[in-house]
């Protein structure tokens, strides 16, 4: 099946995130910490988009997504060890109710998160152009 348009655009703007992750994350780990949760997002939205299967398309819940893939899914498993992700499009971006900064993230977690997204793009957008 030939690349779906869309996937390819989703799997673009994946590698620009993780392009703001590597430009934000010693002076801005919040923000990047961000970038990391969309990149993941948008490679398993890319994936759905690939194999024609709907997902709430405003979710960002790696977990979530991950749920439309059906059982035995190629992708299902890598892409739900990145559920973790999810966290960082929330957690570090807002506010306590207190009006209170976040803590930044766990710096050396986040790397290798940075890691294990990057590895995966490059792994499914090969895939993608198979």
């Amino acid at each position: 099946m030939p690349p779906d348009p869309r996937a390819a655009a989703l799997l673009d703007m994946a590698a620009e995130d993780l392009a703001a992750v590597r430009t934000l994350l010693d002076s801005f780990p919040r923000q990047a910490a961000f970038h990391v949760g969309q990149a993941a997002a948008k490679m398993s939205k890319a994936v759905l988009v690939q194999d024609g299967i709907s997902y709430p398309t405003t979710t960002h819940d790696i977990d979530r997504l991950v749920g439309c893939l059906p059982d035995g899914h190629p992708w299902r498993g890598d892409l739900s060890d990145l559920g973790r992700c999810s966290a960082y499009n929330t957690r570090f971006r807002y506010p306590g109710p207190t009006g209170r900064l976040p803590t930044p993230p766990d710096v050396p977690a986040l790397r290798r998160d940075i890691d294990a997204v990057a590895r995966l793009l490059l792994e499914i957008r090969d895939w993608l152009t198979e």
